[in-house]
């Protein structure tokens, strides 16, 4: 009887020592069976953006080894200008398996930023801090009484500074020109002592300023304006593309033509031999730009360049025109003459 016992007793320890080595076993290799992803590559996006436009931060992470990577990993991190307030951004997984994941900013003023992203999934993590510069609608030169100059739109105002001599560096002439949601997108165009301005939103129009000393004066103002097209000057026409074609008059304002449909992202270029290349909603179409011309003439159309929405201006240089979506593909095609 009493080795009955003993044999029951030993069993229920024997059984016991199992079960403990397989709990044991269970957490200690349950980190195997969820697994860790075996690196994660981090890619900035540009290392400068326009003011208002966003800087992503694409993770990809190689290997993925999670269930649910929308539930089950963070993609978190802070953004900041110099010397300025830590604005704290969550980022979003982007494809089902968790192999990539992103996490977007947009600046709010120009200046130098500086970041830091993580990533974790468990007690795997994986950090990257990196910089960029956010900057207003690109300076142009322009010659104010024989002093050289650059004249910049900035989300409040433009701005005329000069670059040569003992005014190298000093603000000559300001104007205050604000748009909704700080979106003066549009660069300057300048000719002598001129320069057009045109915004959307809330503004609604293009208007001519004559800079002479500190002063800076309207010349005139039109209800036509462009969102994301820089105005084009060319012969005493002025060019700009919303929707359609506009040339206006630049002496008055007045609107000689317009006509065609590249859709609101749009852009053009002028060439020396009287010919506007538009560039908008996917097409590309070479157009007569022509002083005398009283209508709108459309002289070839190539469809479908390139998909997504077609923000990002026309870039002309040596022959080669580019074109580049939103998303950031671009399209290189040759102008050369054979």
């Amino acid at each position: 009887m009493n080795s009955l016992f003993s044999l029951s007793g030993f069993c229920r320890s024997y059984l016991a020592e199992i079960a403990f080595v397989a709990t044991s076993f269970f957490f200690c290799t349950s980190g195997l069976f969820h697994g860790s992803p075996r690196d994660v590559e981090f890619t900035q996006s540009a290392r400068n953006v326009d003011n208002y436009d966003f800087v992503v931060i694409t993770l990809n992470v190689k290997s993925p080894d999670v269930k649910n990577p929308f539930v089950e990993t963070t993609v978190e991190g802070w953004f900041a200008i110099e010397d300025g307030r830590k604005v704290p951004v969550d980022g979003f997984c982007d494809s089902a398996d968790g192999h990539l994941f992103r996490i977007r900013f947009m600046p709010t003023e120009p200046g130098h930023y500086q970041y830091s992203v993580r990533h974790r999934q468990g007690s795997y993590k994986r950090s990257y801090k990196g910089k960029f510069t956010a900057i207003d609608a690109g300076p142009v030169p322009v010659n104010l009484q024989g002093i050289m100059c650059l004249a910049s739109l900035g989300i409040r105002k433009l701005t005329v500074v000069g670059i040569e001599g003992q005014k190298r560096g000093k603000t000559l002439a300001q104007h205050l020109w604000r748009t909704a949601y700080a979106c003066n997108i549009i660069t300057p165009a300048v000719t002598d002592n001129k320069v057009i301005l045109s915004s959307g939103h809330d503004v609604g129009r293009t208007a001519l300023f004559q800079v002479s000393g500190d002063k800076v004066r309207q010349l005139w103002s039109i209800r036509y304006w462009s969102e994301g097209c820089s105005p084009v000057i060319h012969k005493g026409c002025i060019y700009l593309v919303i929707g359609q074609v506009h040339c206006l008059n630049l002496s008055n304002g007045k609107l000689k033509w317009r006509g065609g449909r590249f859709g609101r992202d749009s852009s053009c270029l002028v060439t020396c031999d009287d010919k506007l290349l538009v560039f908008g909603s996917r097409d590309l179409g070479l157009v007569e730009a022509s002083p005398t011309r009283n209508k709108y003439r459309e002289l070839t159309r190539v469809r479908d360049v390139i998909g997504g929405t077609c923000y990002p201006h026309l870039a002309l240089a040596d022959g080669i025109l580019a074109a580049k979506n939103k998303e950031g593909d671009v399209v290189c095609l040759s102008v050369r003459p054979r």
